[in-house]
C-alpha cells in the first residue's frame, strides 16, 4: 500500500509491459461505475510512472496508475477510498465541440453518407421536438454549431489519414531506382492512359553531359500522342516552356514543355490558343540551362523510342528566364552526334512573352506608373508588338528606341543628370529591347530568308496559353505537394497527368476545320462585298485590312498604301524631326490596321 494525496494505492496486477497495462486500462470499467472504460491521462509525471482520471464524470478523484517495476514489469495501481462523482462527463476533452454523444451519432451518420450539415439540422430538428429553444442566430439550444461539426469531421479525416511513405530522394542513385520502375513501354499501344513514365535512358548521358543536374523527365500517353501529331505534321509548330513555381516540393519544381492548339471558346465565339503537354520535368535545378537542355533531351529520347523520329520545332516561347531561353534554344540539337555536328546544327529561334511583357508594365515592374511617359511608353511597345514583318519590325523598333532615348536624355536634363528609381527606361531598353529578348513582335522571324522557317503560321509570341493551364492546375492541386518524394511522385503527378489527359482533346488542331464561327463567315463575306476598299492589290503587293467588326468606313486608301510601303522600305527621312511625329503616325496606322503579305 502506497499513500496518495486522494488516498491510497492498491496494486491490481502486474503485467509483462507498459503497453499491456494501457490495454488492460481499455477494459477496466470499475465494476460498472465507469462503463465506457474512459480514462484519461493526467499532465505531468514520467515514463516510469504515468496517471489516469475518471473521464466518465466530471470533477472525479478515481485514478488508475501504471507504475514501472525493476523487473521491467509494470502494475496498475488504483487509489482506494475515492467513490466517483454523481455528474456525468458529457465531453472527452476539455476543448471539445460535440458532445461524445454527438459524436458518436455523427459517425454512424457519416457512414451513410449523411453531410455535416445533415447531421446538425437533423439534432436541431430533434432538440426542438424535446423543447429546445431556438436562439436568434438561428441556432437551437443545446446543438453544436456548423463549425463544431466541420471541424470534428476534420480531426476525423486527419486522425484515419494512411502514413505517408518516408522515402526521400536525395542522390541520382534514388532517383534512377524511381525511373527504371516507370520505364517507357516499347510501344505507344502497351501505355495506360492514367500512369505516368518516366524517361529513364537520359542516365546514360547523366555523368558526361548533366553532372549537376537530379531531375527526371515525365510523360503520359497522352503526350506520346501529341508528339506523333507534331512529327507528322507538315508546318512549322512552336514549343513552349514555363516553370511552375507554386507546384513546389521542396526543392523540387515542376518545369512543363509543349506547344499549342487551337480551341473553340464557346463563350466568346472565337478560337483561342490552349497549352498541350508534351513533357513534364520534375527537377531541383529550377529553370537552369542544364535542367532545361537536360528535359529537351528527354523530350527528344521519347519521341525517338516510340516513332523513330525527332520532334522539330520551329520556334520556342517562353518568358524571361534565361534558363529556358538558353536551354531550349538546343530542342534541335542532337546530343549523339559529334561535337562538330552540334555546332554546326542551328540552334532553334525563340520567341519571347508579350502577354509577361503586357502584364509586369501595366502592373508598374518595368516603369512606374507615375512615369511622365507612361502611356506613351506602353503604346509604342504595343505597336512594336502588333508589327507583322520583320522589316517592319526592325524599323520600328530603331525608331521607338530612338524616342526612348530622347525622353531619358530629357528627364536626366531635369532631375540632375539621373533617371531615378530602379525602374527606367533605361532599364527596359536593355530587359526588352536588344537582342536577345528583342523577339516580342508578331513579325519577328516573318519574311527572313536566312531562317530555316521563313513563316510560322499560328503562333503568336505569347506564352499565356501555358500561364492559363498553370494557373488550373495550381488551383487544382494547390497544396498537394507536400510529403515525401516518393509518395509526390507516386500519387500526385500521375494525378495531374490524368487530370491533364481528361481535360483535352486527343487531336492537335491548327487550322479551325472543326467548326467555322459565324462571325468569321460573315466577316469573309464583308471582304468580298466592299471589294478594293477591304482588299487591294498595288505593285505586286496585296494589302488586307485589319479591323475589328466591318472593315470601317474608308478601307484601304492610296496614300496609306503608299505611306505603309515608305516606312516599311525606309525611304523616308526618318532622322528629320520634322517628319519623325507623321512617320510615328503612319507606322501606327500601318501597324495596326494594313498587313501586307
Amino acid at each position: 500500500l502506497h499513500l496518495s494525496r486522494l488516498g491510497m494505492w492498491i496494486r491490481l496486477l502486474t503485467v509483462a509491459s507498459m503497453q499491456a497495462a494501457k490495454d488492460t486500462l481499455c477494459q477496466d470499467a470499475d465494476s460498472g461505475r465507469n462503463p465506457e472504460c474512459d480514462w484519461r491521462r493526467k499532465p505531468g509525471g514520467d515514463a516510469r510512472r504515468i496517471t489516469f482520471v475518471c473521464g466518465a464524470h466530471k470533477d472525479c478523484g478515481v485514478e488508475r496508475r501504471l507504475v514501472s517495476q525493476p523487473d521491467t514489469r509494470v502494475a496498475v495501481e488504483a487509489n482506494s477510498g475515492i467513490v466517483h462523482s454523481t455528474v456525468p462527463e458529457d465531453y472527452d476533452r476539455k476543448n471539445a465541440g460535440l458532445t461524445k454523444v454527438e459524436k458518436r451519432l455523427f459517425q454512424t451518420a457519416k457512414r451513410f453518407g449523411a453531410t455535416s450539415s445533415g447531421v446538425m439540422k437533423a439534432a436541431q430538428e430533434d432538440a426542438v421536438k424535446a423543447g429546445s429553444v431556438i436562439l436568434d442566430g438561428g441556432g437551437v439550444e443545446g446543438v453544436a454549431n456548423l463549425q463544431a461539426y466541420q471541424d470534428y469531421h476534420r480531426s476525423v479525416v486527419r486522425s484515419t489519414r494512411q502514413p505517408r511513405p518516408d522515402k526521400q530522394f536525395e542522390t541520382r542513385a534514388d532517383l534512377l531506382n524511381w525511373m527504371r520502375d516507370q520505364a517507357l513501354p516499347p510501344t505507344v499501344d502497351e501505355m495506360d492512359s492514367d500512369q505516368l513514365y518516366a524517361v529513364s535512358e537520359v542516365a546514360d548521358i547523366w555523368n558526361d553531359m548533366f553532372p549537376d543536374v537530379l531531375g527526371c523527365g515525365i510523360v503520359s500517353k497522352r503526350c506520346i500522342e501529341f508528339m506523333g501529331q507534331l512529327i507528322a505534321l507538315g508546318h512549322a509548330w512552336a514549343l513552349h516552356g514555363d516553370g511552375k513555381h507554386k507546384l513546389h516540393h521542396g526543392r523540387w519544381v515542376l518545369t512543363t514543355f509543349g506547344t499549342h492548339s487551337l480551341v473553340w471558346d464557346r463563350a466568346c465565339k472565337t478560337y483561342r490558343h490552349s497549352f498541350r503537354p508534351l513533357l513534364y520535368f520534375f527537377s531541383r535545378e529550377v529553370e537552369s540551362i542544364s535542367a532545361v537542355r537536360l528535359a529537351m533531351v528527354a523530350m527528344q529520347i521519347s519521341a525517338v523510342h516510340f516513332f523513330g523520329s525527332r520532334l522539330k520545332p520551329a520556334v520556342t516561347i517562353s518568358d524571361h528566364s534565361d534558363g529556358l531561353r538558353s536551354g531550349m534554344h538546343f530542342a534541335n540539337v542532337d546530343h549523339l552526334a559529334s561535337q562538330e555536328e552540334q555546332d554546326a546544327t542551328p540552334t532553334t529561334p525563340h520567341m519571347s512573352d508579350w502577354a509577361h511583357i503586357a502584364t509586369h508594365y501595366t502592373q508598374g515592374k518595368l516603369v512606374p506608373k507615375a512615369h511622365p511617359y507612361y502611356d506613351e511608353v506602353y503604346f509604342l511597345l504595343l505597336c512594336l508588338h502588333l508589327t507583322h514583318t520583320s522589316e517592319m519590325k526592325n524599323l520600328l523598333q530603331g525608331m521607338v528606341i530612338t524616342q526612348l532615348e530622347e525622353w531619358i536624355a530629357e528627364i536626366k536634363a531635369n532631375n540632375g543628370g539621373t533617371e531615378g528609381g530602379s525602374y527606367s527606361l533605361s532599364t527596359l531598353i536593355k530587359a526588352h529591347l536588344t537582342p536577345p529578348w528583342d523577339t516580342f513582335s508578331i513579325g519577328t522571324y516573318d519574311t527572313v530568308g536566312d531562317t530555316i522557317w521563313p513563316e510560322l503560321p499560328c503562333i503568336l509570341p505569347s506564352n499565356q496559353c501555358q500561364e492559363s493551364w498553370h494557373g488550373g492546375i495550381t488551383r487544382t492541386f494547390k497544396g498537394k505537394m507536400r510529403g515525401a518524394t516518393d509518395a509526390v511522385l507516386q500519387t500526385t503527378l500521375p494525378k495531374l497527368l490524368f487530370v491533364d489527359a481528361a481535360n483535352m482533346p486527343k487531336q492537335l488542331i491548327f487550322t479551325p476545320d472543326a467548326y467555322v464561327s459565324p462571325f468569321i463567315i460573315r466577316k469573309a463575306l464583308t471582304y468580298i462585298e466592299r471589294g478594293s476598299k477591304a482588299v487591294a492589290l498595288k505593285d505586286d503587293v496585296i494589302f488586307v485590312a485589319r479591323t475589328k467588326g466591318k472593315c470601317g468606313s474608308s478601307g484601304l486608301t492610296k496614300v496609306a498604301m503608299d505611306s505603309y510601303m515608305d516606312v516599311l522600305s525606309g525611304s523616308l527621312p526618318v532622322k528629320d524631326k520634322e517628319y519623325k511625329k507623321a512617320i510615328t503616325h503612319k507606322a501606327r496606322q500601318s501597324a495596326s490596321h494594313i498587313r501586307s503579305f
